[in-house]
C-alpha cells in the first residue's frame, strides 16, 4: 500500500495530464475546422470574382441553307477573364452537348477552334449543323467553366436565319 498523500498526487498528475490531452485535441479539431472554412470562404471568394469578371457576347453569325437543313456558326468573343473553352459545355434545344473541337457525325454542336485558352478580347466559332429547315425557334447554351452561360435563340424565317435574342445568367450561389 501507498501512502495516502501519494495516491492523491498521483491522481492529480494523471487528471491534470489527461486534461492537457483533451485540450490539445480539442484545439487541433477546432483549428483544422478553422482552417478549413477559411480555405471554404477564400474559394467563394475567387469564384464570386471570376463570375463577375467573365462574360461572354455574340458578336456576329452565318449560315449555309442546303436541302433539307442549314448550319449555323456563332462567332462568341471573351468580353472578361481568360477562359479555357475545353471544359464548356452546352445545352442545345433541351439536350445536352459536348462542346468539343473533334465533333463526330452524330454531333450536332462543335467548337471550331482548338485553343486552350480564350483571352479577353478574343473568338472562338461555334457551330451548330444539322438544324431541320422549320420555322422552330431553337436554343442554345454555352455554359463556360464556372458555371456562367450565354444563350442565344434563332429561328429559320422561310428565307433567312434570324437571331431572336441572347442571354446571360451566372449563378450566384446554392441556397
Amino acid at each position: 500500500m501507498f501512502p495516502m498523500g501519494f495516491s492523491v498526487s498521483a491522481s492529480a498528475v494523471i487528471l491534470f495530464t489527461s486534461i492537457l490531452l483533451v485540450a490539445s485535441n480539442l484545439y487541433l479539431a477546432w483549428e483544422n475546422s478553422y482552417v478549413q472554412i477559411k480555405d471554404a470562404e477564400e474559394d467563394w471568394y475567387d469564384l464570386k470574382i471570376f463570375r463577375m469578371n467573365t462574360r461572354l457576347n455574340l458578336t456576329s453569325y452565318s449560315y449555309v441553307v442546303g436541302a433539307d437543313h442549314y448550319n449555323l456558326t456563332l462567332t462568341v468573343e471573351n468580353k472578361g477573364n481568360t477562359l479555357n473553352p475545353n471544359y464548356w459545355t452546352g445545352i442545345y434545344d433541351g439536350n445536352y452537348v459536348a462542346l468539343s473541337n473533334t465533333a463526330t457525325a452524330d454531333d450536332n454542336v462543335e467548337l471550331l477552334s482548338s485553343v486552350e485558352y480564350l483571352l479577353p478580347s478574343e473568338n472562338i466559332p461555334i457551330k451548330v449543323a444539322s438544324i431541320p429547315l422549320n420555322t422552330h425557334q431553337h436554343t442554345l447554351w454555352v455554359f463556360v467553366e464556372n458555371g456562367c452561360g450565354l444563350g442565344v435563340k434563332w429561328h429559320y424565317n422561310g428565307s433567312i436565319v434570324i437571331v431572336d435574342g441572347t442571354s446571360w445568367i451566372c449563378p450566384t450561389e446554392v441556397s
